[in-house]
């Protein structure tokens, strides 16, 4: 019986990342993807209106907004941790935390200037 050997090939925008955290993404290769597509993109303007808001654990979908309104909510236990988290603002990838490492951030503008959106993530962390 012949082992097979499945490997992923890292995209290039994420080589400056370090180790642990590229093998981490190489077992999502969905969100590495994104992150790759995103990683360079400039920041979300702070003068957004947020249609859209979803946030991924692990590359599942555990909470969506449209137009403020909760299309989904998973409940997670208490004492699960996730290895990737995902934001995204009207479908754009928002900001991406893989396991302690904020690795894509480009909400800062938002955060400043909307309360209600600072509690969003405060109650999503």
């Amino acid at each position: 019986m012949t082992a097979i050997i499945m490997t992923y090939d890292f995209p290039a925008a994420l080589a400056h990342l370090d180790a642990n955290t590229q093998e981490i993404l190489s077992r999502y290769p969905n969100a590495a993807e994104k992150l790759a597509e995103s990683i360079n993109l400039p920041p979300i303007p702070g003068d957004t209106l947020i249609n859209t808001f979803e946030y991924f654990a692990d590359e599942i979908p555990v909470h969506a907004e449209v137009d403020g309104i909760a299309t989904l909510v998973v409940e997670a236990p208490d004492n699960v941790s996730y290895e990737i988290i995902e934001l995204a603002i009207n479908g754009q990838l928002a900001l991406v935390k893989v396991g302690n490492r904020v690795v894509l951030n480009r909400i800062d503008l938002i955060a400043k200037h909307s309360q209600d959106f600072r509690n969003k993530l405060q109650n999503l962390s």
